[in-house]
């Protein structure tokens, strides 16, 4: 380069210099047009002035980024560079949830507010607490992505161990790290954990000490702790203590604790009235809350993987939010309570598996159904109906509950009337709750169904009418009009003249011209190739004669039996 480039290139460079002063874009200024503001032309952040002193606002709701922030730097006022400011406060979420590539706080801040920092990320190098700093908030240093904390020498309010936030008697953690991992043993002079300290922590195992008393809001949410053991002296636990901690798979109470206590891994309140949680990596399958338990605190179970069925006590008498919300497993909720316990909103069960079902005491059944957010639910009642079949082989029977009946050794039919006849048409292997049906089988048996399953549509052609406890169709007798039939001894409905109806089953309402007395059962041609039973009044011809277990028999042999592809009674 010539001396003329190169007297060009020095001119140029002290215009610059003097047009862009060292330091000028990290100087702050201050301005109140629409809102107060602080920016130093790069980054920009709501404050609030009193006298000569700032305040940083709640910028969580509005910002998302900021680049790198010293605020050590001098603040003048945009009109006038002759006034300056000092920050002397964060302000509540100040800079909670906020990517900061890199921040200096100024040596003039005294107070770091509740939920400051709350789920911030500093991409580049520690927090440092200013030696000035005389209080911190809860939650202010909670869930902080940053590698690591550090407070000035000279505070005379706090330290710092092991990258752990402390006051300085180092009695309350404040925070940890969320980069810290491995374990941690925590001083012996702890007594209490601040709100969500540990929130996030990618630590695996914290020890707790004996000291400890008091363990604050979600102080180990959404953490990498695998267990942990609650000392004897700890008395106050908040909420949201172990929400979200996907690798916990238990928790322990020291034997001499009297404010809580653990079962099988999972933590209750120590006169067992309060389910607080349950671990996220709990291995069971099947739980049973003990009788005693009245309540289920909010999330206790929520995305519990392993969990396929629960049985819940009669005692229990309320069920917070998203108690079981994404136990995606979870198919059999077994309610003993007669009372349906009262679930505070519909995440309750929110996104379980598909067709869960929820088994109820019989008695309860119609409560359940009618009750807040239960009623959304599939509801079963814990005890089927007993029937017998009678000397045909035939019963009636209804419930308030779907059941399967695969393997219960009957068949279930659906009635037609016509002319003097009950036309059956066969169900299948599922009997529709609230449905009355007529079962068929061995004469004799005794049937007790097993199998409640998810309430599904009801056969709208069928005549039978059920009597369940849910039902609104029979309440008495005295309430129907026209002539009714039950279930005779043999193949036949016949008028029926007693004074009440019997629970669980299902009876006839019709008129017949004729005036006749009985109604034969007649089955309706299907596949089998079965067409009808008559009540004792056939002929039978020389062919053979086979019993419903396919063994050959004497035509007059009494009880059902099959010729030519027919079903008959014989008397």
């Amino acid at each position: 380069m010539n001396k003329r480039g190169l007297l060009f290139s020095f001119i140029t460079a002290i215009a610059m210099m003097m047009l862009c002063p060292q330091g000028a874009w990290a100087n702050w200024t201050y301005s109140n047009n629409w809102s107060e503001t602080i920016t130093d032309g790069t980054n920009t952040i709501d404050v609030k002035l009193s006298g000569t002193e700032l305040t940083i606002s709640n910028n969580s709701l509005t910002i998302k980024e900021l680049g790198d922030v010293d605020l050590t730097q001098p603040i003048t006022d945009a009109s006038d560079p002759t006034t300056t400011y000092t920050i002397t406060a964060l302000d509540q979420s100040a800079f909670a949830g906020i990517t900061i590539n890199s921040l200096k706080l100024p040596g003039t801040l005294k107070t770091i507010g509740v939920d400051a920092f709350k789920k911030c990320t500093i991409v580049k190098g520690s927090l440092t607490i200013p030696a000035s700093v005389t209080s911190i908030g809860k939650g202010a240093l909670g869930g902080v992505f940053v590698s690591s904390f550090d407070v000035k020498s000279g505070n005379a309010y706090f330290c710092v161990s092991d990258g752990i936030v402390y006051d300085a008697k180092k009695e309350t953690v404040y925070g940890c790290p969320v980069y810290k991992t491995g374990s941690v043993t925590l001083p012996s002079t702890v007594k209490y954990i601040e709100d969500y300290a540990f929130y996030c922590s990618e630590l695996e195992i914290i020890t707790l000490p004996m000291s400890l008393q008091t363990i604050g809001v979600g102080a180990f949410q959404n953490s990498g702790i695998t267990s942990m053991t609650i000392p004897a002296n700890v008395s106050g636990m908040g909420t949201y203590v172990f929400a979200e901690c996907y690798d916990l798979k238990s928790i322990t109470v020291a034997a001499n604790n009297t404010s809580f206590c653990s079962v099988d891994g999972i933590l209750y309140t120590y006169d067992m009235k309060h389910l607080l949680q349950c671990p996220k990596d709990y291995t069971s399958a099947s739980v049973t809350i003990p009788e005693g338990v009245e309540v289920i605190e909010a999330e206790a179970f929520k995305e519990v993987e392993a969990l396929e069925s629960i049985v819940l006590p009669s005692t229990l008498k309320n069920i917070y939010d998203a108690a079981f919300k994404g136990a995606e497993d979870l198919a059999t909720i077994t309610c003993n309570a007669t009372t349906p316990p009262t679930l505070s909103s519909s995440s309750c069960f929110d996104d379980i598996a598909d067709g869960a079902v929820v088994i109820v005491p019989s008695a309860s059944l119609s409560a359940y159904k009618a009750a807040n957010y239960w009623k959304n639910m599939t509801i079963t009642s814990t005890d089927l109906p007993t029937v017998i079949l009678n000397d045909a082989g035939f019963a009636t029977y209804s419930s308030n509950c779907s059941v399967d009946i695969t393997t219960d050794g009957v068949e279930a039919y659906f009635a037609s009337v016509d002319g003097n006849n009950i036309e059956l048409e066969r169900v299948g292997t599922e009997i529709p709750a609230d449905e009355g049906v007529i079962l068929y089988g061995t004469p004799g048996t005794t049937v007790t169904f097993k199998n409640p399953i998810t309430d599904y549509y009801y056969f709208t052609a069928n005549v039978l009418m059920p009597t369940t406890r849910s039902s609104t169709a029979l309440v008495s007798k005295s309430s129907v009009s026209g002539t009714i039939w039950a279930l005779g001894p043999g193949a036949s409905f016949m008028q029926y003249t007693g004074s009440a109806f019997i629970a669980n089953r299902a009876y006839l309402v019709h008129e017949l011209n004729s005036g006749a007395k009985e109604m034969n059962i007649v089955f309706a041609d299907d596949t089998d190739g079965i067409s009808s039973i008559e009540n004792g009044k056939f002929e039978i011809e020389n062919s053979a004669a086979y019993n419903l277990a396919g063994q050959r028999v004497n035509a007059n042999a009494k009880g059902i039996v099959i010729k030519n592809g027919q079903k008959f009674f014989n008397k």
